[in-house]
């Protein structure tokens, strides 16, 4: 049958979590040093075709209401002092376990070149790939993985307010006191200028203090015959009001 194929924007945004509960990521120096390690280009490169994924250091996503670029010399990757970084470190050695799905087109490629991004950095790496159900029940102990190669929705992450990556329930994820005070003053601050200066600087703390390594933003896919009507494609697809017309 005829297929249509659903782009989702604005997108997700591709991240590699550094759990701060395993050596070395608790030491923002080896965060820092897993930032500039992996060049974002290249990573992006294997997600498809250029025109379905962007790259710039807006925390809150390319050219939308709160693009902001503060600290923007910090993304992107910088390979060469990686070394260099990491070296500065408390790293001692110890084995960093990259977790991802092995089974998800969102984030199966970026798997492997973000281990090799991290070898040639230094690191001593353990790459596990497994099915989205295995990988499932390993995240729920931040003793099975150093760092994750994830993603998450502009719905969930396109505002401090609904930033999961600030503070969440998800063990993961480093929660930076500065952060968290910056997002607080931003959700009772009523002057939009105010709230942008804000912005600014929560962009400026997030390659700063190297929280997550923020990759880029995708234009998810989902193909459907085209007898199938109502599909809805946010950060995940929907079907509740779908219906099949013959």
């Amino acid at each position: 049958p005829a297929i249509n194929v659903l782009l989702g924007r604005p997108g997700n945004r591709s991240v590699v979590y550094l759990n701060p509960a395993a050596a070395p990521f608790g030491d923002v120096r080896a965060r820092l040093a897993a930032q500039a390690a992996i060049d974002v280009q290249s990573a992006m490169a294997g997600m498809g075709a250029p025109e379905l994924w962007a790259t710039c250091a807006a925390v809150y996503w390319c050219d939308g209401p709160l693009d902001v670029r503060d600290g923007g010399e910090l993304y992107g990757g910088d390979p060469a002092s990686a070394r260099a970084l990491l070296a500065d470190s408390d790293y001692d050695g110890e084995t960093v376990v990259v977790l991802g799905p092995a089974d998800m087109g969102w984030t199966s490629p970026l798997v492997p070149t973000v281990a090799d991004a991290l070898r040639a950095a230094g690191f001593n790496v353990e790459e596990i790939s497994t099915g989205y159900q295995t990988f499932g029940g390993l995240i729920q102990s931040t003793s099975n993985y150093s760092a994750i190669v994830g993603w998450y929705g502009h719905w969930g992450g396109g505002s401090p307010l609904t930033d999961p990556t600030i503070s969440s329930t998800n063990r993961f994820v480093v929660e930076d006191d500065d952060l968290i005070e910056l997002r607080n003053r931003y959700a009772l601050e009523p002057g939009e200028s105010e709230r942008l200066a804000i912005v600014r600087q929560i962009n400026r703390l997030r390659y700063e203090h190297a929280t997550t390594v923020l990759l880029g933003t995708f234009d998810h896919m989902l193909p459907t015959t085209r007898d199938l009507k109502g599909v809805g494609l946010f950060a995940l697809p929907y079907y509740g009001n779908a219906w099949l017309e013959r």
